[in-house]
């Protein structure tokens, strides 16, 4: 459970949760970064198919609720 309480006892879980925040407020400039990344290295050439694209891919749908 994540107590919203800071002090002695709470550092855990108020570690864990401003880390949390962080991932979240990053998210949607991480994914067009991701996206950005994607589509750069196919239009350069990059395997379509490789299993590095099919991840990224995979992580953009994921992401995007598909």
């Amino acid at each position: 459970m994540t107590r919203f309480k800071r002090g002695q006892g709470y550092k855990t879980e108020c570690a864990e949760r401003d880390a949390n925040a962080s991932l979240i407020a990053a998210a949607p400039d991480l994914l067009a970064a991701l996206k950005q990344q994607t589509h750069a290295l196919v239009a350069g050439g990059y395997d379509p198919r490789s299993k590095a694209i099919e991840d990224a891919r995979a992580a953009i749908a994921k992401a995007e609720g598909q």
